[in-house]
Order: structure tokens, then C-alpha cells, then sequence
């Protein structure tokens, strides 16, 4: 009995992690259907003869470096992604929100959530700490709609679904100046649709959700965080197809 509990335990032990759960139109979105299209063409017909394959360093474990490293193992090449650091994703691992600036058109401006700070005390630090969006009376005008969510969380929100953004807004005192600079932008990445027909429980699920991941990022809108989400069935892809990536020491700049 015990050795049979041991073969099933390797069994087990070899069995792929289950994946984590995909939109489910996700296989008809043009982007799926371009990136599986390259990859059958480069694992087909464009695939490289034993003798012509390459053994290639990709520095950098971002997406593009990922990406990378993934088509040119779907190609039969011998690739290997080296990374400064522990994690992967690239520019992507920065932790904020990042809006066009109204009054500045062309520029940006980021609200940093500073690494090791929990949530909510993040998300007051990358608020107070940003001095190009909303004044200070506006930041302190936030806090009667916002304080709600931070403290009773994902059950507070469930409860805005009948309230748009704007009637979320106008409950709670909040200036028409977050809605023209913050609340519009989140409502069109979100849903492409404007403030008074959002429902504000599609905004407050996603700050809540983007200031909780540990490992979040420039975008808040994926079930999770990006190293995880997307730059982790990407390194899992490559290893696949018989490339690897490592973790290794920063490259000095050449002259």
C-alpha cells in the first residue's frame, strides 16, 4: 500500500499546474488570433531545418523578451531569456496607475504605490504623493466614497451595482474633476462606455483589486497580477518548446 501511495504521490507530482481561469471569448479576440497565427506559421512552415538552428541569448524578461523567446523556440531555435530580477514582466512590474493629463495633452502622470506598503495605506501613499492630478481638496473630497471600500471591501462594492459612477459621485460629495480626470479614463479601459452608464461597482472592483496585488501594475484590469497572469504561462510556453529562461546578473552597458 505504501508503495503504491508513492507512485501515486509522483504522479501527482508530475502533473502540469491547473491553469488559471481565461475570459471565455478570449480565442476569438484578433490579438489570440494574430499571435496563434504566427506561431503555427514559425512552427510550420517557417520552422528552421536542424542544421540552420540557433542557440540565442534574449536579455530581459519582459514581454517582449517573452515573446521572444517564445517564437523563436515555436521556430526550433534554442533560446534563453536571462533576467536581472525575481520576477518577470519587465516595465510591467512597476506598481501604479498611470493617466493622460487633461490640461497637458500628450503627457502622463503616475500614481505610485510604493513597494513593501499594504493595502490601503499603498493606495493614500500613491494619492498624496502625486502632485500633478487633483488638488489637495479633491484628494480630501475622495475620502467619504473611498474609505467605504478600503475597509468593507469587495461586500461594499457589491452594493454600488445600482449606483452609475456619476450617481456614485454625486452621493458621496465627490468634484466633478475626478470624474474629467480619472473616472472617465477607467471607464472607457474598462468598459468603453462613459461615467453615467458604468456601473460603479466595475471601477471600485477594479482599484480594489489593483491595490491589493502584491505584484501589481501598470494596468489594473487582468483577475490577478501580470507576472503571474500572463508572464508566467508565457515562461511555462517557452520551457515547453524546450527554451529556458534564468535569472542572472544585470549586463554592464557597452561603450
Amino acid at each position: 500500500m505504501s508503495r503504491l501511495l508513492c507512485v501515486a504521490a509522483f504522479a501527482a507530482a508530475l502533473q502540469p499546474p491547473p491553469r488559471a481561469p481565461e475570459p471565455p471569448r478570449i480565442e476569438k479576440t484578433a490579438n489570440y488570433k494574430a499571435a496563434a497565427e504566427a506561431s503555427a506559421r514559425l512552427a510550420g512552415e517557417l520552422k528552421a531545418p536542424p542544421a540552420s538552428r540557433k542557440t540565442v541569448a534574449v536579455v530581459g524578461g519582459g514581454l517582449s523578451g517573452l515573446a521572444c523567446g517564445k517564437y523563436l523556440s515555436d521556430a526550433g531555435h534554442e533560446a534563453t531569456v536571462h533576467e536581472a530580477r525575481d520576477v518577470l514582466g519587465g516595465k510591467w512590474k512597476a506598481h501604479r496607475m498611470s493617466f493622460a493629463m487633461r490640461e497637458r495633452p500628450g503627457e502622463f502622470t503616475s500614481f505610485e504605490f510604493p513597494e513593501g506598503v499594504p493595502a490601503p495605506l499603498n493606495m493614500a501613499a500613491a494619492i498624496l504623493t502625486n502632485t500633478e492630478m487633483l488638488s489637495l481638496v479633491d484628494k480630501i473630497r475622495m475620502v467619504p466614497g473611498l474609505l467605504p471600500m478600503l475597509l468593507e471591501g469587495q461586500s461594499f462594492i457589491d452594493e454600488q451595482d445600482e449606483l452609475s459612477v456619476l450617481q456614485f459621485m454625486e452621493k458621496y460629495g465627490m468634484p466633478d474633476t475626478i470624474n474629467e480626470e480619472i473616472f472617465i479614463a477607467m471607464g472607457k479601459a474598462l468598459d468603453f462606455i462613459d461615467p453615467d452608464k458604468l456601473s460603479m461597482t466595475v471601477v471600485l472592483t477594479a482599484m480594489n483589486r489593483f491595490i491589493n496585488e502584491a505584484d501589481g501594475s501598470q494596468t489594473a484590469f487582468l483577475d490577478g497580477n501580470q507576472p503571474e497572469r500572463v508572464c508566467a504561462p508565457m515562461a511555462d510556453r517557452i520551457r515547453d518548446a524546450g527554451a529556458t529562461w534564468k535569472r542572472t546578473r544585470p549586463s554592464r552597458r557597452s561603450a
